[in-house]
C-alpha cells in the first residue's frame, strides 16, 4: 500500500468509489488520468460497438416460448419515525374595508416555472459562493424534494447534491497506536458550515411556505402522499439534530479497504450521520445550530 505524506502526522490516501469518504488509495502505475472520463469515453466506446455488432450480427434462432413468472411484489418501504406537521404561515390581518382593494387573482406557479422565482426568492439567503453555485442549478424544486427524501432516510444521493465535494482528500492521523480522522480533513468542509451558519432562516421559512404546493407535487412524483412531505422535512432535521457529538479525535480503523469508526455506535449511524461527523466537531456544531433554528421556524415555534 502506498502511503503519501501531506501533513506532518498525517497519512493521505486517495478516495474511491463506493463511498468517496471511506476508501483507501489504490496503487497504480503511471500518470492517472481522471476517472470520470475514462469512465464516460468507456461507455460510449461499448454502446457504439454493440450498435454495430447487432447491425452485423445475424439474426439468432427462434427460442422456444417461456412461461412468463410473475413479477415479484415490490419489497415495502420502511417504517419511518414520526415527525409533527409544519402548520402554515398565520394569516394576514384583514385590511380595513374602505382600503380593501381586490386585485386580480395570479394563476399559481407551477414546476415549470419554478426555478427563476426560486432563485431570485432564495439570493436573499446568503452571500456564498456555494449557494449562488447552487441556485445555477435547473429543477431545483424537484432536486429539493428529492433531497428531502433521501436526508428524511439518513441516506446520501451525491448525484442530486447541488454543491461539489471537496477537492483535497480525505486523511486521517497517527495517535499513538490508533487511527484518527486528521484535522486537515475537518477543514475540507469550513466553507460549507460558514454558508449553511449564514443563510438567513426566516427567507428560507419564507420561501419554502411560498413554494410548499411545488415540494409536495414534487414529492408525490417520487411515490409519496404529497401531504407528508412536511414530515419528511422535519424527519431529515431530526436525523441532524440526533447525530451524537463527537469530539476531534474520532478513532477510524482500515477494514478492507475503507475506514470505518472503531466505535460500533458511531460505525451504525446513517451515511448523513456519519457525513457529519467527518466534517469535525466545530462545523458540526454550525450545522446543528442553524439546523435547529430552522426547525423551530418551520415549526412556529
Amino acid at each position: 500500500m502506498r502511503l503519501r505524506q501531506s501533513y506532518p502526522g498525517t497519512v493521505e490516501r486517495d478516495l474511491m468509489q463506493p463511498n468517496p469518504e471511506d476508501r483507501l488509495d489504490v496503487p497504480q502505475r503511471g500518470r492517472r488520468l481522471p476517472l470520470a472520463p475514462i469512465v464516460i469515453a468507456i461507455a460510449l466506446l461499448g454502446a457504439g460497438a454493440w450498435y454495430f455488432l447487432v447491425d452485423d450480427a445475424p439474426a439468432p434462432a427462434p427460442q422456444p416460448p417461456v412461461a412468463a413468472m410473475p413479477e415479484p411484489p415490490a419489497p415495502a418501504r420502511p417504517a419511518q419515525p414520526p415527525a409533527p406537521d409544519i402548520p402554515p404561515p398565520p394569516a394576514p390581518a384583514p385590511a380595513p374595508e374602505a382600503a380593501a382593494v381586490v386585485e386580480p387573482e395570479e394563476p399559481p406557479l407551477t414546476l415549470q416555472q419554478s426555478d427563476p422565482v426560486l432563485r431570485e426568492q432564495l439570493e436573499a439567503a446568503g452571500e456564498s459562493a456555494l449557494l449562488a453555485d447552487a441556485l445555477e442549478e435547473d429543477n431545483l424544486v424537484e432536486r429539493g424534494a428529492t433531497l428531502v427524501d433521501v436526508f428524511s432516510r439518513g441516506m446520501l444521493l451525491h448525484r442530486v447534491l447541488p454543491v461539489p465535494a471537496p477537492r483535497e482528500k480525505f486523511t486521517v492521523a497517527q495517535e499513538g497506536d490508533k487511527l484518527v480522522i486528521a484535522r486537515a480533513s475537518y477543514a475540507r468542509y469550513d466553507a460549507y458550515a460558514q454558508a449553511a451558519g449564514e443563510l438567513d432562516v426566516a427567507t428560507l421559512v419564507a420561501t419554502f411556505d411560498m413554494a410548499r404546493p411545488l415540494l409536495e407535487e414534487a414529492y408525490a412524483r417520487l411515490g409519496y402522499a404529497h401531504e407528508e412531505f412536511d414530515n419528511a422535512l422535519i424527519r431529515a432535521l431530526d436525523r441532524v439534530l440526533a447525530t451524537p457529538v463527537v469530539d476531534d479525535s474520532a478513532v477510524v480503523e482500515a477494514v478492507e479497504g475503507v475506514y470505518r469508526f472503531t466505535d460500533p455506535a458511531l460505525e451504525q449511524l446513517a451515511p448523513l450521520q456519519k457525513l457529519l461527523l467527518r466534517m469535525g466537531p466545530d462545523n458540526a456544531a454550525v450545522i446543528r445550530e442553524k439546523v435547529a433554528a430552522l426547525r423551530a421556524a418551520l415549526l412556529r415555534q
